[in-house]
C-alpha cells in the first residue's frame, strides 16, 4: 500500500539535493583526461645537430627537433620552437613558431632549416634554440646555443 510523505520530508530532500547536485556534477566534469604526468616526460630535450652558416642571405640556421624527452622516454608531441638572438649591444630578438594541435605528432624529430637577416653590427652573436611542449617550458638556454663572431658580410 502507497504511504503518503508528509511535506516537510518532500522539501527537505529537494532543498539538500539542490546543494550536493552541483557539488556532484562539477567533481565529475573537472576536464581532467589523463593522469598527471612528470614535467621531464612531456619537456622536449634540447635540440641536436645545431649548424650555422653564413650564407649571401644572411644567417642559416639547421637543426633536428628532439624526438626525446629530457628524462629520455619518447616524445609524443612538440608544441614549437623559440629562437632567441642576443646580439653585442643586449638585445634579443625573438622569433616563435607554434604547431597547431593536429601539427605536433607529426613535427617530432622534424629537421629545420631557419633564415635569419644578417646582423647590423659587428661582434658577438648568440643564438639559442628552445623547443617547448603544448604549455610553452622548454629546457634550460645553456644546453642548446652556439656563439660566433660576425663580421658582416662581404
Amino acid at each position: 500500500m502507497y504511504r503518503r510523505q508528509p511535506i516537510n520530508e518532500l522539501f527537505k530532500f529537494r532543498r539538500n539535493g539542490v546543494i550536493w547536485l552541483p557539488l556532484l556534477l562539477a567533481g565529475l566534469a573537472c576536464g581532467l583526461k589523463a593522469a598527471p604526468q612528470p614535467r621531464e616526460s612531456v619537456v622536449p630535450s634540447p635540440v641536436n645537430k645545431l649548424v650555422v652558416d653564413i650564407v649571401p642571405q644572411g644567417i642559416r640556421l639547421a637543426f633536428n627537433l628532439p624526438a626525446k624527452s629530457l628524462d629520455g622516454s619518447s616524445l609524443e608531441e612538440i608544441g614549437g620552437y623559440r629562437i632567441l638572438r642576443r646580439g653585442p649591444d643586449g638585445e634579443v630578438i625573438r622569433e616563435e613558431v607554434c604547431y597547431s594541435v593536429s601539427e605536433r605528432r607529426k613535427n617530432v624529430g622534424k629537421s629545420i632549416v631557419f633564415l635569419d637577416r644578417p646582423p647590423e653590427d659587428r661582434g658577438i652573436y648568440h643564438y639559442s634554440i628552445l623547443p617547448f611542449d603544448a604549455y610553452g617550458s622548454h629546457p634550460s638556454l645553456s644546453n642548446s646555443a652556439v656563439e660566433f663572431y660576425w663580421e658582416g658580410l662581404k
